[in-house]
């Protein structure tokens, strides 16, 4: 890959679910070490580009790129990619740290990690219960840990604030800061426009599957983030 070669990329890509395109020829390139952020009403398609980007659902027409390559072609490129998605993907019956050494065995990872994972998130002390008992935002903290557990370069999160309380928000602010520094590539969806603001490089708009409007971070407080179709 060149220098110039974005690690994310998709080109003529559509979606059809049914009689209904969820995506519309969406065109998009995301470098390393940039973040993005999706935004967009309930069923602006914003989901369904995350499954897409993650390899996780195949297009109807067009193709994503993973560092100029077909993505998740190859097994291992997979490893790539954090994916967390609103649906949780968590054991109920499982602990956090059981849960998150699966993980880890699972991706490779160093054990060392799991314990790592769970101080940062605050949730060491929850080790002895299992995730059913667990309060909302809980949850989602514990979700992040497993979806980077195994310290990829690319970050997917589908609402990643989800049930988080002030603090929790915060831990994730300071998360995504912290690994966008350090050149990780993120793309994630809100539907909160300061978190947006706060997170992201740019923020696109997607209205009706189509990708309508295009805006940089960061933006004055209060400033509007409106999603206007495209002509």
């Amino acid at each position: 890959m060149s220098d110039l070669e974005p690690v994310i990329a998709c080109r003529g890509l559509s979606k059809q679910l049914g009689a209904r395109f969820a995506l519309r020829n969406i065109e998009l390139s995301v470098s390393g070490g940039e973040s993005v952020a999706l935004m967009g009403d309930n069923g602006a398609g914003k989901t369904t580009l995350l499954r897409c980007l993650a390899a996780l659902c195949r297009p109807s027409a067009g193709v994503v790129l993973w560092y100029g390559r077909p993505a998740g072609v190859q097994p291992q490129d997979r490893r790539k990619v954090a994916m967390l998605m609103c649906q949780s993907c968590l054991y109920e019956h499982l602990t956090p740290r059981e849960n998150l050494l699966f993980a880890a065995r699972m991706t490779g990872t160093p054990t060392r990690r799991v314990d790592e994972l769970l101080e940062r998130a605050d949730i060491e002390w929850s080790t002895n219960c299992t995730v059913s008992q667990l309060s909302t935002g809980m949850r989602q903290r514990l979700g992040i840990a497993r979806a980077i557990i195994h310290d990829p370069p690319i970050w997917l999160f589908d609402e990643p604030g989800s049930g988080l309380d002030a603090s929790g928000k915060q831990w994730l602010d300071d998360l995504i800061a912290e690994h966008r520094a350090a050149g990780r590539t993120i793309c994630f969806s809100t539907h909160c426009a300061e978190t947006a603001k706060r997170n992201s490089d740019r923020i696109l708009c997607l209205d009706r599957g189509t990708l309508s409007c295009l805006q940089h971070a960061p933006f004055a407080v209060g400033s509007d983030v409106s999603v206007r179709r495209a002509a």
